[in-house]
């Protein structure tokens, strides 16, 4: 990335490379790093494609402004209050233009390097009509970093046939407290794919991204891939508004506990007719310690709706390993090669190179596990 990587040691390297980001890339629209609260770089690779830390931006263009905490109540916890108060403008704005189809990813880095830290960020992201971006949002910290917190906030805007695909890789240390807070507002025919995935050890996460198809045939899914070893408390759902017809929702979790706590709540509300949902939500259990908690809810207030949902809970079957072992693959091999094929979540819509970084990332941390 263009920025003094002499600030990072080959350690933070890696957390970074772990997190799903190309430290030079040669194939990204653009990148953004920003290193405790005010260390920001930023780069575009598109002429269609405005890229500027939130701070710079609104001293460009002061309308910006009407676009925070527009989809975000300042007031929801405390966390919430907590940027509001502190007039939070680090972070960063996305503008892509009409009519732009950008396949190479765009990536961002939120970095935790120093003790104690507390990093706050409100980001704001706006796709004009057919345009399609995919952007990687990799967070993490250091692993000396024994105390330490994140609040992000997101805003995302998409307008008519927009396409966004939004990625986030969270490689925090033990002992960070991590809140992100996102919303997204979907127009007509726009779609939009979240995924979410966090596979180390972090004190506790919680997030709870809220998305409203507001256009007719609006469609979004929200994607999430949890690993949760011992001392984890992972607390990640969503929550889906259809509030068009022919809108669209999916929300589907894959989460596996090995001895850490994960709650999973998943909501989708039908306001209006002929609109449909489906969530799924798949848990393995690996020891008795810990516990996976699946809180689907369906909630319809009109008629000529079709809502649905799945859970299941369950743990590594012994005749799938031995079944491995006979091929004359080791024990902890087999192991891991169950769970890479659980994890292995592939979304519909994602360029090829993306796919294969999220597919890398979880190979990586399995085989570290």
């Amino acid at each position: 990335m263009p920025v003094n990587n002499n600030s990072l040691s080959r350690e933070d390297k890696i957390k970074l490379e772990n997190a799903g980001i190309e430290l030079n890339p040669k194939n990204k629209s653009g990148d953004f790093l920003m290193i405790g609260q005010e260390g920001i770089s930023s780069s575009s690779f598109d002429e269609n494609l405005t890229l500027m830390p939130l701070r710079t931006a609104l001293e460009r263009k002061p309308e910006i402004e009407s676009y925070m905490w527009k989809l975000i109540d300042p007031q929801k916890d405390q966390y919430t209050r907590l940027a509001y108060e502190n007039r939070a403008k680090n972070g960063y704005y996305i503008h892509l233009n009409p009519n732009s189809k950008i396949e190479m990813p765009f990536q961002a880095c939120f970095f935790i390097k120093e003790l104690k830290s507390e990093q706050i960020v409100h980001n704001i992201i706006i796709l004009e009509e057919n345009s399609e971006l995919h952007i990687i949002n990799g967070c993490a910290a250091g692993n000396y970093v024994l105390q330490g917190s994140h609040i992000g906030i997101t805003e995302i805007f998409l307008r008519k046939n927009s396409f966004l695909s939004y990625t986030m890789i969270h490689d925090w240390s033990p002992e960070m407290t991590v809140r992100p807070r996102s919303a997204a507002e979907i127009g007509e025919n726009a779609q939009y794919i979240s995924n979410y995935v966090s596979l180390r050890k972090t004190k506790t996460t919680q997030t709870h991204p809220v998305v409203t198809i507001k256009g007719e045939g609006g469609r979004a899914r929200l994607n999430s891939i949890l690993y949760a070893p011992e001392d984890s408390n992972l607390d990640v759902g969503g929550k889906i508004i259809l509030s068009a017809k022919h809108a669209r929702g999916d929300i589907i979790s894959r989460v596996v506990s090995d001895g850490g706590y994960i709650i999973a709540p998943a909501e989708i509300e039908a306001e209006t007719g002929l609109t449909s949902g489906y969530m799924d939500c798949s848990g393995l259990l690996l020891k008795d310690k810990g516990s996976i908690y699946s809180i689907p809810s369906l909630n319809a207030k009109a008629r000529d709706v079709e809502l649905s949902h799945e859970a299941s809970v369950g743990s590594i079957g012994q005749d799938e390993i031995n079944y491995l072992m006979s091929k004359g693959i080791s024990e902890d091999n087999a192991k891991n090669l169950i769970l890479q094929g659980f994890l292995d979540l592939k979304v519909k819509g994602l360029p090829e190179s993306l796919q294969k970084s999220i597919d890398d990332t979880i190979a990586k941390s399995i085989s570290g596990m």
